[in-house]
């Protein structure tokens, strides 16, 4: 029986440590010598996400609502980059730059060249986030107007079940 190389520990979230670039930077942030403004590569292929590497963090709000104008595609990549031609779910870049240029990775000529789908899927999870508020908002108010009919009904059905005698004298 032949013996099974032992695994390699899997890297966890937790295990990583900042690096520091050529330049001192830190690995995985947007890099203030960016012109592009293209994060650089992340250890592992992690996105540093800690609070201790951001500033200026607010709530996202309206900002979100740029992605509800994107146009989702199919398509399937050149036979130079894919030969064997798989179809393919996703956004063109030149698109979504009309739609918020901070969504786009840009090549060495500044064109762009990538969509940065983890701010979409930030943006997404925020869209879900208003309309499960709104849904909760809209379930309580038809709950109470539920309510408010059913008495209403059970008022009439004790107005209509006692039959009132009218004695006319005349």
């Amino acid at each position: 029986m032949k013996k099974r190389k032992k695994a390699k520990k899997d890297t966890k979230i937790r295990d990583l440590k900042p690096k520091k670039d050529a330049k001192g930077g830190l690995i995985g942030l947007l890099r203030p010598d960016s012109p592009k403004g293209n994060p650089g590569p992340a250890p592992d292929g992690y996105r540093m996400s800690s609070k201790r590497f951001k500033t200026e963090v607010h709530n996202m709000d309206k900002a979100s609502e740029a992605i509800l104008v994107l146009k989702p595609v199919t398509f399937r990549y050149k036979k130079e980059l894919d030969p064997e031609g798989i179809l393919q779910f996703g956004l063109v870049a030149e698109d979504v730059e009309k739609v918020n240029p901070d969504l786009v990775g840009r090549d060495d000529e500044g064109k762009p060249s990538t969509v940065r789908y983890d701010a979409v899927n930030a943006m997404l999870l925020n869209e879900f986030l208003k309309a499960r508020r709104q849904m909760d908002a809209q379930q309580k108010q038809i709950d109470a107007l539920a309510a408010g009919l059913q008495k209403v009904s059970a008022q009439l059905d004790v107005s209509q079940a006692a039959p009132q005698t009218v004695v006319n004298n005349r």
